[in-house]
Formats: structure tokens, sequence, C-alpha cells
């Protein structure tokens, strides 16, 4: 019974831990699909071309970021909503918990 226990929670908090790494790494890409627009913008207007003015374009309109099905991008806001609303939520069960 002990060992299923640890077992358990062994598991979980790996789980907890590997999610919490995909989502912060996942948010990372996007951060950092930015900066090479930074780099590209204060090029020598002796080595700028249409090749490096689409590359920009097609930077700002559309970086790369990882997202959910298509219907979010995963950013460090969207983390910071989540974590908020989970803690909202818990908050709200212990307070109705302590009522009973």
């Amino acid at each position: 019974m002990v060992i299923r226990r640890v077992y358990f929670i062994y598991s979980f908090g790996f789980l907890i831990i590997r999610t919490i790494c995909v989502c912060l790494f996942a948010a990372e890409i996007d951060c950092e699909s930015r900066n090479p627009l930074d780099v590209l913008t204060s090029l020598p207007s002796k080595i700028y071309n249409i090749e490096i003015e689409r590359f920009i374009v097609h930077i700002a309109k559309d970086p790369a970021h990882l997202s959910g099905g298509g219907f979010f991008i995963i950013s460090r806001s969207i983390l910071l909503r989540i974590a908020g609303a989970i803690v909202t939520y818990e908050l709200v069960l212990i307070q109705m918990y302590t009522i009973k």
C-alpha cells in the first residue's frame, strides 16, 4: 500500500513537472522567434535586399510558435492566465469546503 502511494505521488509529480517544462519551453519558442527581427532590421542598407525584406515581413506577420490545435498560441501571458484561473478555482473550492 505504501509503495503504491509513493509511486502515485512520484508519477503525478513527474507528470506535472514535465507538463510545466513543455509549456515553458513552448512559451520560450514564441519569445525567441522574434529575436531575428531585431537583427534583420538593424542591417546596413548595403546588404539589405528583397529577400531580407521578405524574411522580415514573414517573421513579423507569422512568427514561429506552438499552438493548441490552432485555437491558441502558447505564450507566457496565456500560461499566467491559466495559472491564475487554476488558483482562483482552488481558492473557491477551499472556501466552499470550509463553509460545509
